[in-house]
């Protein structure tokens, strides 16, 4: 999870959204899923959109996951490792 914790990456994904253009221009609505991988430092990659609203909006989602808050690094058994989120 981000480290500042789900309510505040809401938080921040509300606040830094920055509608493109296009996406207003044909009144746009609706959610970009992502799926992505955290590596050992906390850094998103590995990016890849599972539901897509084309007119920018998947850049757009994805600027906002590279930017935003770094993530807790998972573990299992005491040894960390890269996951899915």
């Amino acid at each position: 999870e981000p480290m500042a914790g789900m309510e505040a990456y809401r938080d921040y994904l509300r606040t830094a959204l920055r509608k493109p253009d296009a996406a207003q221009q044909a009144n746009v609505r609706g959610k970009v899923g992502l799926r992505f991988a955290i590596n050992k430092d906390g850094r998103p990659y590995q990016i890849v959109t599972t539901k897509s609203l084309g007119y920018g909006c998947n850049e757009e989602a994805i600027r906002l996951v590279l930017e935003g808050d770094f993530w807790t690094q998972g573990q299992e058994n005491f040894v960390e490792l890269e996951v899915e989120f």
